[in-house]
């Protein structure tokens, strides 16, 4: 007899009597009787942070904004979806803008970018990275921004000026 055929009935025997019970729980009592059922689910942090513009036009300072100092212009509208505590920050991707054309002033400091939640406000430079918003669980958090350019006779000599801005959603 071969080894497989000899062993077939223990294997056999070892599988039936080894097999899981497949009833998970069972319930025979009369006339009533429980059995329970356990559901659950991860939830993991869902966050969106959405711009409704991928460029903003600070304008061409005239006479009358380098005499005040600055121009103003109007943000994007950041839109904040989350299940989770979160905030979001801003800063410039660079120290400095960066500057296209003859004699442009290339080290116009990326602090003479200021911004703020109120048209008129501006208490942050995007210089340094600070909060625009933050809050709690919501189904659409809208935060409206409001840019201020810094500009003077003396430095900023014609050219083509672009700074980009990171905004960056994060858990607090």
């Amino acid at each position: 007899m071969s080894l497989f055929k000899m062993a077939a009935p223990v294997l056999g025997a070892a599988v039936l009597f080894s097999a899981p019970n497949l009833n998970a729980q069972t319930c025979a009592i009369t006339p009533a009787c429980t059995v329970t059922n356990t559901a659950s689910a991860t939830v993991n942090t869902v966050a969106r942070l959405t711009l409704n513009v991928i460029a903003t036009d600070l304008g061409t300072p005239l006479e009358v904004d380098y005499v005040a100092g600055h121009k103003d212009v109007v943000g994007p509208i950041v839109t904040v979806l989350a299940n989770a505590a979160w905030h979001v920050a801003v800063v410039g991707n660079t120290a400095t803008f960066g500057c296209t054309g003859t004699g442009c002033r290339a080290a116009k400091p990326a602090s003479d970018l200021l911004w703020g939640t109120v048209a008129g406000t501006y208490a942050a430079n995007s210089g340094a990275s600070a909060t625009l918003a933050a809050g709690s669980g919501t189904a659409g958090t809208v935060q409206p921004s409001f840019y201020r350019t810094n500009w003077a006779l003396g430095t900023d000599t014609p050219g083509v000026y672009t700074l980009v801005l990171n905004y960056t959603l994060s858990e607090p």
